[in-house]
């Protein structure tokens, strides 16, 4: 007996291979994101962009996962499938505006939560959200809202809810969609933690862990978005905002008056 629709879900070649194929974005998704990362720091050296294009960065790493998403698609008949981008209708500015809202709510309980069983974030929460950031050098604004708006974030919604949802879409429900989605998600953040305790030191088991947990909240935010409204361009601009100002950082800042 299921407990999402009552009947034993019959695992057929079809549903097997929609699952490997999921279950490797995470492993080929953390390799694409460093590839990401080199793009951008060399394209950063070749035009001359200074230390403030690294405070409205995200890293790069959402170059590959546009690479890999434009590789994946490449080679599918059905590429308009997963290709899943609109200009957001009202129902859509609602969802774009509801998500930053919800993991704001949230948060406080997942820190609560997380801390109770000894996991502690990995990130500083001492400095200035990229909001004051951008607040403070006006310049930077609109290269920072066309960056992380209009490529750095809808390239990372179209693989993790463009590409992984549509590629579950005929074999599984919405719930069962977006659970597997949201673990997608977090383990390429855990992926990314683990590579930082084994390569830089500047994480450990604890935070990576923690970044895990935490993005696939997002995850579970971002996918039941798309679920919504079947737009790419809604998680993408929800997760910009999320970017712009951290609930994570927001709701530390408040505890900490």
């Amino acid at each position: 007996m299921n407990v999402l629709g009552g009947q034993s879900i019959p695992f057929d070649m079809h549903r097997i291979r929609a699952l490997v194929v999921v279950a490797l974005v995470p492993v080929i998704g953390v390799v694409a994101g460093y590839v990401g990362v080199s793009i951008e720091g060399a394209l950063s050296g070749i035009l001359g962009f200074g230390e403030q294009f690294s405070t409205v960065s995200t890293g790069g790493s959402q170059i590959g996962f546009g690479l890999l998403a434009g590789a994946y698609l490449w080679h599918r008949d059905d590429a308009d499938r997963f290709w899943q981008f609109d200009v957001p209708s009202v129902r859509g500015i609602g969802w774009i505006v509801a998500v930053p809202i919800l993991d704001l709510i949230v948060e406080p309980g997942e820190m609560a939560l997380l801390n109770a069983v000894g996991l502690t974030s990995p990130f500083s929460h001492a400095g200035p959200t990229l909001v004051m950031t951008l607040l403070a050098s006006p310049g930077l604004i609109l290269p920072a809202l066309v960056l992380l708006f209009l490529l750095y974030a809808p390239a990372e919604e179209l693989l993790f809810r463009g590409i992984v949802h549509e590629r579950l879409r005929t074999e599984f429900s919405p719930v069962v969609i977006i659970g597997i989605g949201a673990v997608v998600f977090g383990v390429l953040h855990g992926f990314f933690g683990l590579l930082e305790v084994l390569l830089t030191s500047g994480m450990d088991l604890n935070g990576a862990l923690y970044w895990a947990i935490s993005s696939g909240t997002a995850g579970i935010l971002l996918g039941l978005a798309y679920e919504r409204t079947r737009n790419v361009m809604v998680p993408a601009f929800a997760h910009a905002l999320l970017w712009l100002e951290p609930a994570e950082t927001v709701v530390t800042q408040l505890l900490s008056v």
